[in-house]
C-alpha cells in the first residue's frame, strides 16, 4: 500500500533524511575517487550538487511557509514560542 506524506512535518523529516543520504553518497564518491575506482567522478559530483541545491531550496520553502519543523532547527506549532 502506498503511504503518502501528508503534512509539512512529514515533508521536513523526509527532506532531512534525503539530505543525509545525499551526504552519504557524496562520501562514497569521494572514497571511490581516492581509491581509484569508477573513473572520473566530476559528472556524478555535479549531479549531487544539483540535487543538494534543489533539496536546500525546497527545505527553505518549507521553512518560510510559516511552519518551522524541529528537524530543520526550527520550532513546530505544537511547541510554545520562546520568549
Amino acid at each position: 500500500m502506498f503511504c503518502k506524506r501528508r503534512g509539512k512535518a512529514d515533508k521536513a523529516r523526509f527532506m532531512n533524511i534525503a539530505e543525509g543520504s545525499l551526504e552519504e553518497s557524496r562520501y562514497y564518491l569521494i572514497l571511490a575517487r581516492d581509491l581509484g575506482y569508477g573513473g572520473p567522478q566530476e559528472g556524478r559530483m555535479n549531479l549531487l550538487e544539483e540535487v543538494s541545491r534543489l533539496l536546500n531550496a525546497y527545505a527553505k520553502a518549507i521553512l518560510t511557509s510559516g511552519f518551522y519543523p524541529a528537524a530543520f532547527g526550527g520550532i513546530s506549532r505544537a511547541q510554545p514560542l520562546p520568549g
